[in-house]
């Protein structure tokens, strides 16, 4: 005979598999903190104040108001994004995207713009050995945030 009084058999650690927050997503937040503090090194660099070779000032002395702005933009919305991941929100998949979309045009401005071709050769720097790990990672990066959308993990 059954017993009425029993707790009724649920599969509550199976649904909650689903709530918790990957590794990856941990991973992912901790990096885009520490990415963070880009923004104060960037504008360290621009003002002067950090000690810098006469390449790498005179790279920074000619950055345009845009090129601050983009680097700004892009790094703030980097970090919207994984906050956005981390509280496992739906519209992180689609900020990454805008990151995404940013940074190939950033990345096709930087190609055209000559201070950055110049800086590139001075420092004797394979320009696409300094933006392909970058452009794979933020693929992979879409890619694992899509694949936590269309899994139902975002909410």
């Amino acid at each position: 005979m059954e017993d009425v009084y029993e707790s009724p058999k649920s599969n509550i650690e199976a649904e909650n598999d689903v709530d918790k927050r990957p590794i990856l997503v941990w991973i992912i937040f901790i990096f885009a903190c520490i990415g963070t503090l880009g923004i104060a090194s960037h504008f360290l660099m621009v003002s002067g104040v950090f000690p810098m070779d006469d390449v790498t000032a005179n790279y920074y002395a000619n950055l345009t108001i845009l090129d601050n702005v983009l680097v700004v933009v892009g790094m703030v919305i980097g970090f919207v994004a994984a906050l956005q991941l981390f509280r496992l929100k739906k519209n992180a998949l689609h900020l990454m995207l805008v990151q995404l979309v940013l940074n190939v045009l950033f990345t096709i401005y930087n190609l055209n713009n000559s201070n950055y071709r110049e800086f590139m050769e001075a420092i004797n720097a394979n320009i696409y050995l300094a933006i392909v790990p970058g452009a794979i990672f933020m693929v992979l990066y879409v890619g694992y945030t899509f694949y936590l959308y269309r899994r139902g993990t975002l909410k």
